[in-house]
């Protein structure tokens, strides 16, 4: 399991239950849960490169860090300010084929020293899987 704890609330970002190509994201905080299951295959967009490339960076940064799932039912923005505060943006919402019209939206706050850690704790998870997600 990865997970991200916010440093100003109890917002928390956990992927888990990694299998094949598919990992679960889960949002929680403020009494509230959501969750889906997100496809990163070989021919998607693993966010293990992501994490790598929020890991490297060791000061603050002016363009954003963007992921987006192949099917498009995961955005995450990574921003970062001049003091080390980083934002990372999360956006949930069903696949492209799905019917169904939610969007869910939210932040957590990490600071800058906590990049590499998540960047090595990003890849051991995603070594967990097979090897479509190892570089």
């Amino acid at each position: 399991m990865l997970t991200l704890h916010s440093v100003a609330s109890d917002q928390q970002l956990r992927l888990h239950s990694l299998q094949n190509d598919e990992f679960i994201l889960e949002l929680a905080g403020n009494g509230l849960t959501a969750s889906q299951r997100i496809y990163a295959g070989p021919d998607g967009n693993p966010p293990q490169y992501f994490f790598q490339e929020l890991g490297a960076m060791l000061a603050p940064w002016t363009e954003p860090l963007v992921y987006e799932s192949l099917d498009h039912d995961l955005t995450m923005i990574a921003t970062c300010s001049a003091l080390g505060i980083v934002t990372l943006q999360i956006e949930m919402r069903p696949n492209e084929g799905a019917s169904d019209a939610w969007t869910l939206c939210t932040s957590i706050q990490l600071e800058l020293g906590m990049l590499p850690a998540i960047g090595r704790e990003a890849q051991a998870f995603f070594q967990q899987c097979s090897v479509s997600f190892r570089p």
